[in-house]
């Protein structure tokens, strides 16, 4: 329900521009009546089920299967995914592809471009003359 504050608010960034206005406030309608429906849905499933069975609804049961499968035996307190990100895992791959670090490069460009040597009377007198 929070995200609906949030996609309005962006959506209002877009006044400069009327049609485009228009366009951002009736996606962030949409998906504010999505947010709602799924919460009038879901949430009286949940509250059933939980109180039927005195542990909680089907999102908890989901979510604590994860939670579990997440804790890989550990105990209370441990922080089973130290040092694990699932987003460096999933995007890692694809990075190390798309992404090459070339250092010749980064160096080059550290160094800026080279000027361009003007007639001096130094330059003339050591009997350095551009080209």
């Amino acid at each position: 329900i929070g995200t609906s504050v949030t996609n309005t608010l962006v959506s209002m960034g877009q006044a400069g521009d009327r049609l485009t206005l228009q366009r951002a406030f009736a996606g962030a309608t949409v998906h504010d009546m999505f947010n709602w429906l799924t919460v009038l849905c879901l949430l009286p499933i949940e509250i059933i089920f939980g109180a039927m069975q005195g542990d909680g609804g089907p999102l908890y049961w989901l979510t604590k299967v994860f939670a579990d499968a997440a804790m890989e035996n550990g105990s209370k307190g441990d922080d089973p995914l130290k040092d694990k990100s699932p987003t460096k895992i999933v995007t890692s791959p694809l990075a190390k592809v798309v992404i090459s670090n070339n250092t010749y490069i980064i160096n080059a460009l550290s160094l800026g471009a080279p000027a361009a040597m003007l007639s001096t009377s130094v330059n003339e007198s050591a009997g350095c003359a551009p080209p």
